[in-house]
């Protein structure tokens, strides 16, 4: 259950990522980004990470999405139990509007995961191979919970296409601490095709 709460959470923060993104006034504009804690990213990636962090606006009352922003790009880059820390916000200059802020924030990347496998249960409509083709990665590539995200949502158009509108993919993780990869096992609930007019 709680692998399945861990997949399940992932995939929501990058929903409310994408959706925050379109929130309307937003009034804090970051003028950088400087990570600590015993992070191992390179400078490339810190570069990256913090572009990424303020090429966005944000809403005083929810600068959390910059800490679910930095942790969601370390989790497309295998970072799969990435900590992320309280982002530390100083103020560099106020208007009536907008501020203008500078970000610190602690960082935890943890060591780097790889995709073991996908496997697929009670799938008949489609065969397995098929569903596999659906995620843009392969075994063996660094878990990018993105590129899930993404082929979940490719598994969904494809069972829609077939009237399969109640469909719904239950993904759970599988993590070898030892080998540092990640088996990803959905249990497929193909729900009622759509009847025929």
């Amino acid at each position: 259950m709680h692998k399945l709460a861990v997949v399940t959470a992932v995939l929501l923060l990058t929903t409310r990522i994408v959706a925050q993104t379109a929130l309307p006034k937003a009034d804090v504009t970051v003028d950088s980004v400087d990570f600590t804690g015993p992070t191992r990213l390179s400078q490339a990636e810190q570069q990256q990470i913090a572009d990424d962090v303020i090429d966005h606006q944000y809403q005083r009352s929810n600068l959390k999405e910059i800490k679910e922003r930095v942790l969601y790009a370390l989790q497309t880059r295998g970072y799969f139990k990435a900590q992320v820390g309280e982002p530390e916000v100083k103020v560099l200059s106020q208007g009536k509007r907008r501020e203008i802020v500078a970000v610190t924030i602690s960082v935890n990347e943890c060591e780097q995961y790889r995709l073991k496998d996908i496997t697929f249960a009670n799938a008949k409509v489609f065969p397995a191979d098929e569903l596999r083709r659906q995620f843009p990665l392969q075994n063996g590539d660094l878990f990018d919970t993105e590129k899930i995200r993404r082929g979940l949502e490719a598994m969904r158009r494809l069972y829609i296409g077939k009237g399969y509108m109640n469909f719904t993919p239950v993904p759970q993780v599988q993590v070898d601490k030892s080998s540092r990869t990640i088996a990803l096992a959905i249990t497929v609930d193909e729900g009622a095709p759509a009847a025929k007019p």
